[in-house]
């Protein structure tokens, strides 16, 4: 214990000295402490899991913002559900869609395939607010 009690930061070694004193509701006070501490969060909407996802595997190649052209690949804010599935996981298109680059550098993402919907959810919510702040930039001020 005075090995880890050394690596804390002062006023961390006092409450720890402190509940040490106090015996065992003070050890019980520390485990409720560091317990509650590392409770889980929140639960994630499927908007931010979509950020995740976009944030770990696109942005290598479309731009950090989905609305702006990357790299490599095209803005896809408000790409369908039915576009993402197709073109992550099989590297195909929706019947009738005519792609934005004619260029074969994407790679399939097979991993994706529980996620395509938090991926749709998110590109969809990133164009919604892209078309709410160009209303709002575009408006007038008031008075």
């Amino acid at each position: 214990m005075a090995l880890l009690i050394l690596g804390l930061a002062p006023r961390m070694r006092t409450l720890v000295v402190d509940l040490k004193s106090s015996g065992r509701w003070g050890l019980a006070a520390l485990f409720l402490a560091m317990a509650t501490a590392c409770s889980p969060s929140e639960p994630q909407t499927p908007v931010q899991r979509g950020r995740i996802v976009y944030l770990n595997h696109c942005i290598v190649c479309h731009n950090i913002n989905p609305n702006l052209a990357g790299a490599e690949g095209p803005a896809i804010a408000g790409s369908s559900r039915i576009l993402l599935r197709d073109r992550v996981l099989h590297l195909t298109y929706p019947p009738g869609y005519k792609p934005k680059r004619v260029t074969h550098l994407m790679r399939a993402f097979p991993q994706l395939a529980g996620e395509i919907d938090d991926l749709a959810a998110y590109l969809q919510a990133a164009a919604k607010k892209s078309s709410s702040q160009s209303r709002n930039s575009a408006s007038p001020p008031p008075g």
